[in-house]
């Protein structure tokens, strides 16, 4: 936007270039802006990268409470703008810090008898040690939450809209996943990673898991998604969790936990033959 072009900016935007430390740029910030503006200009970072991991718009005001002009505007400068957020991210991707090491939950959904098919709710409680409260797959074992990435999904349902036609679309839960991501490859996660969902703590157990008998999506396209990039964790810490949250991945193979793992696995293997998705 060339028309902020001036002495004055330009001496701004030098300052800027010069504090290369967080805490002088905070309280440079402080002393510069009122916190409205400060939270929002971190509230439009934060929808700059939802919405380049592709995010809807709904979705993208339910989290940050931006409007959907400020919304529309931010999605402009992603696609036709000088390019300063797309500059912004990837700084911090280079610094490790990148909102890209960060998803969203999509949906959340449960089942609550073995053998039915999961269905959306509202929000799902996560209990330490035991998974989702009311769910069918809870207890205490390796397996207590499923989640699958919604972009595994649209994989799936393109070979299924070729079988079945262009209509065809699958719901949250058609995979029997608890909860639906967006915007992290959960399948290349390491066992032990640990997650930060919502205000819950989570730790990876498990990548993907056999089919059960009678996939009528295996069936249909030769093919189901949730045997390899499906993943499955424990409940650390608990807390409550909803389409929107944000999900942060905190530290990858944490001491202790493979060892674990491994003997939880196999204190399970009665239950992990019978208790089938």
């Amino acid at each position: 936007m060339k028309n902020t072009e001036n002495n004055k900016t330009e001496n701004l935007y030098k300052v800027f270039s010069k504090i290369d430390n967080p805490t002088d740029f905070r309280l440079f910030l402080e002393d510069l802006c009122t916190v409205r503006e400060i939270l929002d200009m971190a509230d439009r970072l934060e929808g700059a990268h939802l919405l380049s991991i592709g995010l809807p718009y709904k979705d993208v005001s339910a989290r940050t409470g931006l409007s959907s002009a400020t919304i529309s505007r931010i999605s402009r400068c992603l696609q036709y703008g000088e390019g300063g957020y797309r500059r912004a991210l990837e700084k911090l991707e280079e610094d490790g810090t990148s909102p890209e090491c960060q998803g969203i939950v999509q949906a959340v959904c449960v089942s609550e008898k073995k053998g039915t098919v999961k269905h959306p709710v509202d929000q799902i409680i996560l209990v330490p040690d035991w998974g989702i409260e009311g769910d069918a797959h809870a207890g205490r074992w390796h397996r207590q939450v499923s989640l699958l990435g919604i972009e595994s999904v649209e994989k799936a349902e393109e070979k299924l809209r070729t079988a079945m036609g262009d209509s065809f679309s699958l719901k949250p839960g058609d995979f029997a996943e608890n909860i639906l991501t967006r915007g992290i490859t959960l399948y290349e996660l390491p066992i032990g990673t640990r997650l930060k969902i919502s205000d819950a703590l989570c730790e990876v157990t498990q990548i993907g898991k056999e089919c059960h008998q009678g996939c009528e999506i295996r069936r249909l396209t030769g093919d189901c998604v949730m045997p390899r990039e499906g993943i499955f964790v424990r409940v650390l810490s608990g807390g409550v969790v909803k389409s929107g949250d944000r999900i942060e991945v905190l530290s990858e193979n944490h001491p202790d936990s493979l060892d674990r793992l491994n003997q939880d696995a196999q204190d399970s293997g009665k239950t992990e033959t019978t208790a089938a998705l």
